[in-house]
């Protein structure tokens, strides 16, 4: 069981955030690990942010599924022949974290500078994927019940809460009822909403 409040950079209207809701084939939605490191690759290469010591990268081989934004990305530099920035995606659900390879950068070089680029680069992917993801939310939630609320003009608060079962969406929707006009509980699963009005609220 979880129920994990999440802070996020997203302000926007309620009615503009329905990306990849048209639909409840999973399949043709969900980012692959695969995928999303080729995505984190065009943006460091679009922002100049791919040093020159870099001889090649590559995503890792039997790529899943990223149905859940419990993750984070991790990484590992060693030298092997020349340097390595190995990458994982690291999933964490309820107490256990497991991780599976997200993708890895070479370089020919083994001089300090050379280390000191790859470590910067591994700098510039975690920063990525924190401002991706952030621009990405939905993309990326796929399971579990999300609760958050909207204000008086549409606009969704910056925080809410992803939880495991319905029971602990009712609560705490009837807690975010006390202080906004609005909540929202939604299942992941099937994108499908349930709107609950504050009316003492709305009525002032």
């Amino acid at each position: 069981m979880y129920n994990r409040l999440i802070l996020s950079n997203f302000m926007g209207k309620e009615e503009g955030y329905k990306a990849n809701e048209t639909g409840n084939d999973k399949a043709k939605v969900i980012i692959t690990t695969e995928e999303y490191f080729n995505i984190i690759c065009n943006i460091l290469s679009e922002k100049g942010l791919l040093p020159d010591v870099v001889k090649c990268f590559y995503a890792a081989d039997n790529p899943i599924p990223m149905s859940s934004i419990n993750f984070r990305i991790v990484g590992d530099l060693y030298y092997n022949e020349g340097i390595y920035l190995q990458l994982w995606h690291k999933r964490t659900d309820d107490d256990t974290e497991k991780l599976i390879g997200f993708g890895t950068f070479y370089s020919l070089r083994q001089d300090r500078e050379a280390m000191q680029l790859m470590g910067k680069l591994l700098a510039d992917v975690l920063a990525e994927n924190q401002r991706y993801v952030n621009g990405h939310l939905d993309d990326f939630t796929w399971e579990g019940t999300e609760v958050y609320a909207v204000d008086e003009d549409g606009n969704r608060w910056y925080q809410y809460h992803m939880v495991s079962s319905m029971e602990q969406a009712l609560e705490i929707k009837d807690e975010l009822l006390k202080k906004c006009p609005t909540v929202i509980i939604r299942d992941n699963i099937t994108r499908k909403k349930q709107f609950t009005k504050n009316m003492g609220m709305m009525l002032k």
